[in-house]
C-alpha cells in the first residue's frame, strides 16, 4: 500500500509539473499573438509538492491578468511585456510575475481591485490566488510602479501535511 500511495503521489506531482509548463506555453502563445514580450526563468525540481488545482489557480489567474493588462495598453511608448519567474528556494516555491500595464488601477483600502468593466465574474482571480497562498501558509505581495505591475508569491511547501 505504501508503494502504491508513493507511486500515485509521484504521478500527481509529475502531472502538476506538466500542467505548469502547459499553462506557460498557452500564455506565451497568447502573449506573442498580442505582440507582448514574454520571458521566463523557471528553476524547479522535477516534482513539486503542490496540488495541480492549486498551481492552475495561481498561474491561470496571474497569467490571464498579466496578458489582459498588457492588452489594455494603448500608448505605443509603453513596452508590453510579461516576465515569469518560478524558483524553488529551500522550502519555498517562489512565483513572481511582472508585467507592464497602462498605469490605471483601483484599490479598496490596501487591496487591488479589478479595472475590468461589464464582466460578471471580474475581480475574483486574486482572491482565489490568495486562498491558495493561505493554504500553503505562504505570502503574496502585490506592487506597482508607473507602468509595471508585480505579483510575488512565496509558498511554504515543506510544512507538515503539505510536502
Amino acid at each position: 500500500r505504501a508503494e502504491q500511495y508513493a507511486a500515485k503521489q509521484k504521478r500527481q506531482q509529475e502531472y502538476a509539473e506538466k500542467e505548469l509548463y502547459r499553462q506557460l506555453k498557452v500564455a506565451k502563445q497568447e502573449a506573442e499573438e498580442a505582440h507582448i514580450a514574454f520571458t521566463t526563468n523557471i528553476m524547479i525540481p522535477p516534482t513539486l509538492p503542490i496540488e495541480n488545482e492549486d498551481m492552475c489557480i495561481i498561474l491561470g489567474n496571474l497569467l490571464d491578468n498579466a496578458v489582459e493588462a498588457c492588452e489594455r495598453i494603448t500608448d505605443d511608448s509603453i513596452r508590453k511585456f510579461i516576465n515569469v519567474e518560478i524558483l524553488f528556494r529551500k522550502a519555498f516555491l517562489v512565483i513572481s510575475i511582472t508585467n507592464s500595464f497602462n498605469g490605471e488601477y483601483h484599490m479598496s483600502g490596501a487591496r487591488y481591485e479589478s479595472t475590468k468593466t461589464g464582466e460578471t465574474f471580474c475581480g475574483i482571480g486574486l482572491s482565489n490566488v490568495s486562498t491558495v497562498v493561505e493554504k500553503y501558509e505562504g505570502d503574496m505581495k502585490i506592487s506597482h510602479e508607473e507602468h509595471t505591475f508585480t505579483v510575488s508569491i512565496m509558498l511554504a511547501l515543506e510544512k507538515e501535511g503539505i510536502a
